[in-house]
């Protein structure tokens, strides 16, 4: 996926992008009495929709803040795209895609999603984040 920081006054004002991997973890302790019946807290297809999410969104996609002319321009041209309302900071992408992972599996506890930029940059985004984004 690809991306830039409008705002940014580094090297990520630039068109750049990356090989992002995102961690979803669900809470298990609600989930206690199945679990014990099938040994499996959820079968990995109840996770799909949010596969199927990320995949039809994010996988091959520029992916820019609402003011972006960029992506103005990349839409202008029908290449793929994702429009966020902030900017698409690892910190931004980790609370949409909780927020997202809430909405598309029903009866699922999130506890936290973690967005991977590179396997040393990452960002994590939880039901208990008093953080202001």
């Amino acid at each position: 996926m690809a991306h830039r920081l409008p705002t940014h006054w580094g090297k990520c004002f630039n068109v750049h992008w990356h090989t992002y991997k995102a961690l979803i973890t669900i809470q298990w302790e609600n989930l206690q009495g199945e679990w014990v019946e099938t040994w499996m807290i959820k079968d990995f297809s109840n996770f799909k929709p949010i596969k199927d999410w990320i995949d039809e969104n994010r996988d091959h996609s520029y992916v820019g803040v609402c003011n972006d002319e960029v992506l103005d321009f990349l839409q202008s041209k029908k290449f793929r795209t994702y429009t966020m309302k902030e900017n698409p900071t690892a910190e931004n992408m980790s609370k949409l895609l909780y927020e997202k992972a809430k909405e598309l599996l029903p009866g699922v506890e999130v506890n936290k999603v973690v967005i991977y930029e590179t396997p040393t940059s990452f960002a994590e985004y939880s039901a208990t984040n008093d953080l202001p984004f």
